[in-house]
């Protein structure tokens, strides 16, 4: 079911991936030009984010270590190598065709595994500056160093932050949320959940 805006908690339950931390997000009531945004879950691994834009394509971005996320190095030593120094980072970028509203056309969409989708909703001009923004990044990243991942559906490019367990994908994502006008009360590294959404 898709959230209308109106000063939803949009919880989150934030989940520490590792050590079950837990955090809240709250959106602002009302926003202007409202604009739908989806929070998707791919089991234990990284949240990425789903925003609409002008033209009601679906962008989705990742954040995330590059060994682990863009060369899809998940074995035990290279997850503990990515937490715990810090190391090359890479942004995740997919570009998907308009195909309606609602959680059903991301699930129809996205071919990387999901658990869960939450969909709400922020200003539209917020999300266009967030899209420019992520956007700058990824042609920044893309002079440096490119990669398709097919398995987690993304163009994977390099990224200038480290990552590490002080600075991981729930961290970019509860980032990102906040570029969009939603408070984030973050715990140290969280997945993010949206309470009420489908």
């Amino acid at each position: 079911m898709m959230l209308q805006g109106v000063n939803r908690w949009v919880a989150l339950g934030l989940t520490l991936m590792l050590l079950g931390c837990t955090g809240v997000v709250t959106c602002p009531e009302a926003v202007e030009a409202p604009r739908a945004v989806y929070l998707v879950k791919h089991g234990w691994h990284h949240p990425t984010l789903v925003v609409t834009d002008a033209g009601g394509d679906l962008l989705r971005y990742g954040y995330g270590d590059w060994r682990y996320y863009a060369e899809a190095e998940t074995g035990f030593w290279s997850g503990t190598r990515a937490l715990v120094w810090p190391s090359a980072a890479t942004l995740g970028r997919q570009h998907y065709r308009a195909g309606g509203e609602g959680p059903e056309p991301v699930h129809r969409a996205v071919r990387a595994g999901i658990s869960e989708i939450y969909a709400f909703t922020v200003a539209g001009p917020k999300v266009d500056a967030l899209i420019a923004a992520l956007d700058q990044q990824f042609e920044d990243g893309q002079a440096q160093r490119e990669q398709l991942n097919r398995p987690y559906d993304f163009i994977f490019v390099a990224h200038s932050d480290a990552y590490w367990m002080g600075h991981n994908s729930n961290h970019r994502v509860a980032r990102w949320l906040e570029s969009l006008g939603c408070e984030a009360r973050r715990a140290r590294g969280v997945v993010v959940a949206l309470e009420g959404g489908d």
